[in-house]
């Protein structure tokens, strides 16, 4: 089994609810792409995920990590979503009755590298929550640890951890659903390696399995990662 390691924050953590700063007007920032560190981190983690089949999805729903179905509340009359649509959409307009809640903007989306209206875009689990009910978060299982004591405290995490989810165009939430990366990866190629980096880090972080055909692509995926520059 795995040990579970804490891993430091993806590169834009999500933040109480304050005061917006959005990009100026015209300006596209760019996709935020895996470090250096986190390409080095993520090859030495690879090789401490254990390899085995799936378990069966007795049981499993989506509401096990978003109980109810709903975004849970960080305060201020915000949500984890809310939190992820400031963090990456820009030229953002905010809501007048809940000051945190964008209603209009853009969205520079990782998985097809095209600048999206924010009502297209939808937030997607990197590591879908079927394939981590299915590699080790499901109660027959699920190793208690002192950081999660019940496996509804790891489901939820997993549910909410910003370092699992990224605002994407929905109609590739929706071609993806609950694949693993041997299955589907995103059309755009320059994110595939950051695609695979986020997978090991996550499921490093939560002691998770992968499976044999995902542990090859996501090894693939390590290796053609763009050497460090000069």
């Amino acid at each position: 089994m795995a040990t579970r390691v804490q891993l430091a924050t993806w590169a834009i953590a999500l933040t109480a609810c304050g005061p917006v700063t959005s990009s100026s007007q015209g300006h596209i920032p760019p996709v935020v792409l895996a470090s250096q560190q986190q390409i080095d981190q993520a090859r030495a983690l690879i090789d401490q995920l254990p390899v085995k089949g799936r378990s069966a999805a007795t049981g499993y729903s989506p509401n096990l990590f978003l109980p109810g179905g709903r975004w849970p509340s960080t305060g201020h009359g915000c949500t984890v979503r809310d939190q992820l649509l400031r963090r990456d959409g820009f030229d953002l307009t905010m809501s007048a009755k809940r000051p945190c809640h964008p209603v209009a903007g853009k969205i520079h989306d990782p998985y097809s590298g095209q600048v999206i209206d924010l009502s297209d875009a939808e937030a997607e689990h990197v590591v879908a929550r079927k394939d981590a009910f299915t590699t080790g978060a499901a109660p027959d299982t699920f190793t208690p640890t002192k950081q999660w004591p019940t496996v509804e405290a790891m489901q939820q995490a997993i549910g909410r951890d910003p370092d699992n989810l990224l605002m994407v165009a929905g109609r590739l939430n929706s071609k993806k659903q609950e694949s693993n990366i041997a299955s589907w990866e995103p059309p755009n190629k320059a994110y595939r390696c950051t695609y695979a980096v986020k997978i090991v880090l996550v499921k490093a972080r939560y002691g998770l399995w992968t499976v044999p055909a995902e542990n090859a692509r996501l090894r693939q995926r390590l290796n053609s990662c763009p050497a460090p520059a000069k």
